[in-house]
């Protein structure tokens, strides 16, 4: 820096850390990985030299450069936070969510402005937009116990209760046969596959009183009736989505793709512009989420790892200096191999816990240099990694990027 800076700027002319991106070439974006510590930017150089001796001792009496190597070093610092999935690590292997868990539904009160998004709270486990998961169940007469049931055909319907009030459809039961005075009906309820109800509604139907009510609200899996049930309220209909959009008095219901979309994959709520939902509105969003989802990875082959990437190097001011000059640099490495080992510290595991990386910078055959250095005027925006594969030739479709 010069001696007129340096008097200009006394007490505000040093360049703060720099930060790692990399950059999306799909969506020409900045893509944030995360914390990086002891970040470098190295070059080496090999020589060769001309030996000689003289008088008995080896000398070296003419050297010359014949290459250099240019490589970024680095160490990954915020790996394993469960909440926001930032595992770099699980690119060894093809992470799976396991979703064997408890279905929970919810109601949040939001305040929302037309073209602009939200991040629904339980992003992580989010269910999505379908229907909540149905069991399935038997119902047939039985001799024992004794019961007091009229003769004649009844129609069973079970339906899954989740914790927050969301539940499935009400399916009908299957096996069922007319009962005999005397006899009881027995119902048996298997859950649906990988989800875990609080509860189940049991709605039955007779024919001679048509028109199914709900007979008994139980966490059991096998009910015994014996004698009618009467005063229950009806079946209801079929419900479209375990996700809905109301005024704050509930009196209003609005409309996915019209008033509002949402983005499953992180429940990325956003408001369109021509809806009927007004800048500043409270608006009532319930929906179901996995109580406590967990990935798995499998350790093995690196699959899912991209070959090459796009590094940015970012490095601030502190001072805001006049123009032309420049507020920072921005380094530019035109492609480094990221195929790189790591060693995981397991003695400290924990959330700082990262793995250094050396990535060799290659040299561009169409700029034939390593990259470029800018300084610049511009703010920048990145967007939170969701996977490495959306790097470079590795793209895949946009994840939430507006809900940023």
């Amino acid at each position: 820096m010069s001696d007129s800076n340096l008097l200009k700027h006394l007490d505000n002319n040093h360049i703060g850390p720099a930060v790692l991106k990399l950059y999306d070439e799909e969506n020409d974006w900045l893509v944030d990985v995360g914390k990086v510590d002891d970040l470098v930017l190295t070059k080496s150089v090999e020589k060769a030299f001309v030996t000689e001796v003289v008088s008995g001792v080896t000398v070296q009496s003419k050297g010359h450069s014949i290459n250099e190597e240019w490589m970024l070093k680095g160490k990954f610092r915020e790996l394993l936070d469960p909440n926001t999935q930032y595992l770099m690590f699980k690119n060894c292997g093809t992470p799976s969510l396991t979703e064997t868990c408890s279905i929970q539904t919810i109601t949040e009160l939001l305040q929302v402005f037309s073209g602009r998004c939200r991040i629904l709270t339980h992003n992580n486990g989010f269910y999505g937009t379908g229907i909540l998961p149905e069991p399935t169940g038997t119902a047939v007469p039985s001799a024992v116990p004794v019961g007091t049931l009229p003769t004649t055909s009844y129609t069973v319907y079970v339906q899954a209760v989740y914790s927050g009030g969301g539940t499935s459809n009400a399916v009908a039961c299957v096996g069922i046969a007319p009962i005999v005075l005397g006899e009881s009906l027995i119902v048996t309820i298997i859950p649906p596959v990988g989800a875990a109800p609080e509860s189940y509604n049991i709605y039955v139907e007779s024919l001679i009183n048509p028109g199914a009510i709900l007979w008994l609200n139980t966490t059991s899996q096998n009910v015994f009736f014996t004698a009618v049930v009467t005063g229950g309220v009806a079946i209801p209909a079929d419900g479209t989505s375990s996700l809905t959009v109301a005024s704050e008095d509930g009196l209003t219901t609005y409309d996915v793709d019209v008033d509002y979309s949402i983005d499953p994959t992180c429940a990325g709520l956003c408001i369109l512009a021509d809806g009927a939902i007004e800048d500043g509105q409270w608006i009532k969003v319930t929906y179901s989420y996995f109580a406590d989802p967990y990935t798995t990875i499998s350790l093995g082959p690196s699959n899912r790892y991209p070959k090459y990437g796009h590094p940015v190097i970012i490095a601030m001011k502190d001072d805001d200096r006049e123009t032309p000059a420049g507020r920072g640099i921005e380094i530019h490495l035109w492609k480094v191999d990221m195929e790189s080992g790591f060693d995981m510290e397991l003695s400290k595991m924990d959330f700082d816990t990262g793995y250094d990386f050396e990535w060799n910078v290659l040299f561009s055959e169409n700029d034939l240099n390593h990259g470029e250095v800018y300084t610049y005027h511009r703010q920048f925006s990145s967007y939170g990694l969701k996977d490495l594969r959306a790097l470079t030739e590795y793209s895949t479709a946009d994840s939430c990027a507006e809900a940023s």
